[in-house]
């Protein structure tokens, strides 16, 4: 009995919360059967208040199961004043109580066989009283019979009698038992009580900062946007302030390689006015001396005039070759400057484009800082967002510095 009873017992956490209607419907069942056990009890109580020979004891645990009738009821009515939260409770108590009533009604079962034993037996008492009285002066011996049988029945009484203490006791572990689960169900619906205020608190609190990021995470897409809009009127400004650089630069390249080219046809200029002033000089020598050499051939005393032709000669040559030397000179000099200013026009490129290189850099890194402190701060699809456009921003300063 105590098996099947354990067997059936149900689960807090696997039951499901009845409608209120179902709940009073079993509560009236419940006190229905509640007034059957009352019953019952009080029926057993007068029909074994005549024949039973241990009369103090059973009314005894007649009144012990009053009392946990009683604390069950009690306990019934405490369960239906708490409300549709305590509905599981209830329904295994009322459960119990029906078990408790069956278990009665065997026990009733089981009195009513020996009050029947007890009549059967009083009878059987009667008639040998009576045997006796008629036999009183023939049969000395019927005493002892009658004894005999007396002690038969007691001894039969006894047995029943400690049947049914051993099933009191078994009944009294039973609802220990039952208080014992009462408890632990108890301290279940408390503990299933808290677990769910905790859980939608926590769920609150998942719904608040959902509502946070999602704000925080807008605020951080128009920041965003906002320092793009920045970082692409500022790349705009400076790559229109690099190619006002360039033309500068272009133009003022143009107008000194110009005046150089000038310069230097002005040179060419002269230098060709001299060679054609060498030439017309060199052709006069040449005619000077065939004239001097015809001279020479007709007169002999004509050595003091040779030597001065040849001197005069020598000076015309090292006139030429200081005339060439100072020509090639002026060219070569023309050449370095021609140089060095080219060198210093790329050297002054060179600065300026790195300077602005430089500026450009670090408006860049100043750009890409505030992006990577404001990606930081933003999770999930934002990220990604970010890294993408830091990603841009690498690229930029890439073919920015291939540009230049």
């Amino acid at each position: 009995c105590s098996n099947k009873e354990d067997s059936t017992q149900l689960n807090p956490q696997q039951s499901v919360v009845e409608p209120s209607s179902k709940a009073r419907q079993r509560n009236k069942n419940k006190t229905e059967s509640a007034q059957i056990l009352h019953a019952q009890l009080h029926s057993v109580q007068h029909k074994h208040e005549p024949t039973q020979v241990n009369q103090l004891q059973q009314q005894e645990y007649i009144q012990t199961l009053e009392l946990q009738l009683k604390r069950l009821t009690e306990e019934n009515i405490h369960l239906i004043n708490t409300g549709a939260s305590t509905n599981v409770k209830i329904q295994v108590l009322g459960e119990q109580i029906k078990k408790l009533s069956i278990d009665n009604a065997n026990l009733e079962k089981q009195a009513h066989r020996n009050e029947l034993l007890a009549k059967e037996a009083q009878k059987e008492k009667e008639a040998l009283i009576r045997y006796n009285e008629q036999l009183a002066q023939s049969l000395p011996n019927v005493e002892k019979d009658l004894k005999r049988i007396e002690e038969i029945l007691h001894e039969q009484l006894n047995e029943s009698q400690t049947s049914y203490l051993h099933e009191i006791d078994q009944y009294k572990r039973r609802i220990a038992q039952l208080e014992t689960d009462n408890e632990q169900f108890e301290k279940e619906i408390y503990q299933l009580k808290q677990t769910i205020d905790l859980n939608q608190q926590k769920e609150h609190e998942y719904n608040d900062l959902q509502q946070q990021l999602t704000k925080e995470i807008e605020e951080y897409k128009k920041q965003i946007d906002h320092l793009q809009i920045q970082y692409q009127s500022q790349k705009n400004k400076f790559r229109q302030e690099i190619e006002r650089l360039e033309q500068e630069k272009i133009s003022e390249q143009h107008q000194y390689e110009e005046s150089l080219y000038s310069k230097l046809a002005e040179k060419h200029i002269q230098i060709d006015a001299l060679r054609t002033e060498l030439d017309e000089t060199k052709e006069r020598n040449d005619s000077t001396f065939s004239q001097l050499d015809g001279r020479l051939q007709s007169k002999r005393d004509g050595s003091q005039l040779l030597n001065n032709i040849q001197y005069f000669g020598q000076c015309l040559s090292s006139s030429r070759h200081i005339f060439e030397s100072t020509i090639e000179s002026s060219k070569q000099t023309l050449s370095t400057t021609v140089t060095k200013n080219k060198h210093d026009n790329n050297q002054r490129h060179i600065q300026t484009n790195n300077a602005i290189l430089i500026l450009m850099i670090l408006m860049i890194q100043h750009t890409k800082s505030q992006l990577q402190s404001t990606a930081n701060l933003v999770i999930g699809s934002t990220v990604v967002h970010h890294k993408h456009i830091l990603w841009n921003l690498n690229y930029t300063i890439l073919t920015t510095r291939v540009d230049f």
